[in-house]
């Protein structure tokens, strides 16, 4: 890791944060990227800054205090790819942080730590959302096709939207490490939010005139193969399973084998576009070859 660039990272976050347990939090994040800090020893730098907040009564717990700890450690995540096996850590380390039989809730029920409370909606808002969408509110059981207006995209929006793809895909690639570990805590779905790209990075949006017309492949046809690449074995496993992925929404989804076959049916076609670049061919031929070989796998076992 960039010993200059983690500086640069921390001093900018830095300049924003007034109460010094989030900058002792920020400290903490920041030696964990640059290997000066072992995740657990980080968690344990986290988790005494904030005891206070899980001491508070119930009405006053720390669920929305803790939005900037939760928004730094996403956002370090969309910067630092190289360094997600150790933010890794650091959150499982959180999780399993011995609060001494407490059972501490912040207002939604969750428990801390080892619910990550505020940690799930931090990581669908600030990690793997896409930059524009924040122009219409968002419910989480909600379609993200829903908050798109593509004909709306002034050429500044549509470079941020375009811009966004390095950081987006960072966020992807952490969530869908989560994903395929079977790393849970209550309100994180990482199976509905993975769902929201497969649909429209690679079932509908190859339909859409504004897909091609407003370039927007160059974002979701890399974002939604990733999820396959990454999270292929347990995706599969799920459409065996014939899963419902959208249980709370008013749209009925569910992962199943005739959907797995469209899948690859469009990555193979995503694959051959002349209309597409290289990068995007790439990363779905990637993601082909990854469904041919988890069910392969399967096959064997």
């Amino acid at each position: 890791m960039d010993f200059t660039a983690t500086q640069d990272w921390k001093k900018v976050r830095r300049e924003r944060l007034m109460s010094p347990d989030h900058l002792s939090a920020l400290d903490a994040i920041a030696m964990v990227l640059g290997g000066s800090q072992s995740p657990s020893a980080a968690a344990a730098v986290v988790t005494k800054a904030y005891a206070s907040y899980v001491e508070q009564p119930l009405k006053n717990s720390g669920s929305s205090k803790l939005g900037p700890f939760w928004g730094m450690l996403c956002d370090a995540v969309r910067e630092f790819g190289s360094a997600h096996s150790r933010l890794l850590d650091l959150l499982h380390e959180i999780s399993t942080h011995d609060t001494n039989g407490s059972l501490a809730k912040d207002s939604f029920g969750a428990i801390y730590w080892q619910d990550l409370p505020g940690f799930p909606y931090a990581l669908c808002d600030d990690a793997i959302r896409s930059s524009l969408l924040h122009r219409i509110p968002a419910s989480a059981n909600d379609n993200i096709s829903d908050y798109f207006h593509p004909y709306d995209y002034s050429p500044g929006e549509l470079d941020e939207f375009l811009a966004q793809t390095p950081h987006l895909l960072n966020g992807t690639r952490f969530a869908a490490t989560l994903f395929e570990q079977g790393f849970h805590v209550p309100a994180l779905n990482l199976h509905t939010q993975a769902d929201y790209f497969l649909e429209d990075g690679i079932e509908s949006s190859h339909n859409d005139n504004h897909f091609v017309k407003a370039q927007e492949w160059k974002v979701l046809v890399p974002v939604s193969a990733t999820w396959v690449v990454i999270a292929g074995k347990t995706i599969y496993r799920m459409c065996l399973d014939g899963q419902d992925v959208r249980p709370n929404s008013r749209i009925e989804r569910v992962w199943d084998k005739p959907r797995w076959e469209l899948w690859k049916e469009q990555l193979w076609v995503f694959s051959n576009r002349n209309d597409f670049n290289e990068e995007c061919r790439r990363y779905a031929t990637q993601a082909l070859a990854r469904m041919v070989e988890v069910e392969n796998e399967s096959q064997t076992q």
